[in-house]
């Protein structure tokens, strides 16, 4: 969750342990008492669904760690067959297998395939020239680990990016019910002292830092502003 996020959170959780404390003002079939319930049932998902995106996060730095490392690596023994192919005096043989072409990883993958078949033909040329008797197969291994990298690397942005829109709609659900709960519980308070710490729980407190890095908190200035404002689209 972004910083914003986090202090909107902190709002569905301090409204939730509101509503838990004054149960028997907002019983739970009460429109207030299913609000309370919406706002518990928003902050416990968001919980959920920010352990998924943090995952999915992960998932696709490592993902992208790996596919760097497997596409050089394959990079590598497609031009080490390329460069083969040239000192060979095979006729055509350097025109057949051709550097690989600056663009996409899908290219880079067809060249790849494309290299394990034809150079099949030529292994015994290939391995007369230096190149290891087993070079095909790790050619095949080498498309393999790339491919199953940028598989885990797009999965992780799937993962991410589908945490993140849950995210979002929580959140805004929450805060819609926050929303109406503004409206609602004054009118069932009577303690001024309950009616300050309501007016606590739902707003978002703003922390900036001074030029010694001291934290500083204020408090949203209106009742019906940023404690209730949905979190802006990552």
């Amino acid at each position: 969750m972004t910083e914003l996020e986090l202090r909107q959170y902190q709002v569905l959780v301090r409204v939730r342990e509101f509503g838990a404390a004054h149960r028997d003002l907002f019983p739970s079939r009460s429109v207030a008492g299913k609000l309370f319930a919406a706002v518990a049932a928003a902050a416990d998902a968001l919980q959920r669904h920010e352990t998924t995106e943090l995952a999915g996060r992960g998932g696709e730095q490592e993902g992208a760690a790996s596919k760097a490392a497997t596409r050089a690596a394959l990079r590598r023994q497609v031009r080490a067959i390329v460069q083969t192919a040239r000192a060979s005096e095979v006729p055509g043989l350097g025109g057949t297998f051709r550097p690989p072409a600056a663009g996409s990883d899908e290219r880079l993958l067809s060249q790849a395939r494309t290299f394990l078949k034809e150079a099949k033909p030529f292994a015994s040329t290939f391995v007369a020239h230096e190149l290891p008797p087993n070079f095909l197969s790790q050619l095949r291994v080498a498309i393999e680990a790339f491919e199953q990298a940028t598989v885990e690397r797009r999965s992780g942005r799937d993962q991410r990016v589908a945490a993140r829109a849950s995210i979002e709609a929580t959140m805004e659900a929450g805060l819609r019910a926050v929303r109406r709960l503004s409206a609602i519980v004054p009118n069932r308070l009577q303690d001024p002292a309950a009616v300050a710490l309501w007016n606590g729980a739902r707003r978002v407190e703003y922390g900036g830092r001074t030029k010694n890095g001291a934290a500083v908190v204020a408090s949203e200035p209106s009742p019906s502003s940023s404690a209730v404002t949905p979190a802006p689209a990552a």
